[in-house]
């Protein structure tokens, strides 16, 4: 089950997101999970990374991993994800969508602390992505 919520003032097409986790689902073969997905606004995201993560800042997703048939929670920050949609040059649904999967891939525990994971993780993301727009 996919509980996707937007608590931010912005219209987002929740369906396209939930189709996304959907085919992450089925491309990593974890059928049957649950997944909470938040998208939130920067205050929100900010008091999240200081409570649980000790950070002082806003960032462009934190993600939560669960147990046994619970994934987890992935809260992502719109309003980020619209700067850096700006900054990286890519659409805001790509942007979205990158972000989320870059959330689920943690919760499969994926890391990225040094800069080879980042790029590694960077680079599977962007992987599942360009499968998934050529397999809708």
């Amino acid at each position: 089950m996919i509980h996707l919520t937007n608590k931010t003032d912005h219209q987002i097409n929740t369906e396209n997101l939930k189709q996304t986790v959907s085919s992450f689902f089925q491309y990593y073969n974890t059928p049957g999970k649950n997944v909470s997905v938040a998208l939130v606004d920067d205050q929100e995201i900010k008091r999240v990374n200081k409570k649980f993560l000790n950070r002082d800042q806003t960032t462009d997703v934190i993600a939560f991993p669960g147990s046994g048939k619970d994934l987890g929670e992935v809260i992502i920050c719109y309003p980020q994800i619209e700067r850096q949609a700006g900054e990286y040059g890519n659409s805001l649904d790509y942007e979205l969508k990158f972000v989320l999967v870059h959330g689920l891939l943690h919760l499969l525990g994926w890391e990225d602390y040094t800069p080879e994971d980042k790029e590694r993780m960077l680079e599977e993301g962007e992987r599942f992505l360009n499968f998934v727009n050529r397999n809708p």
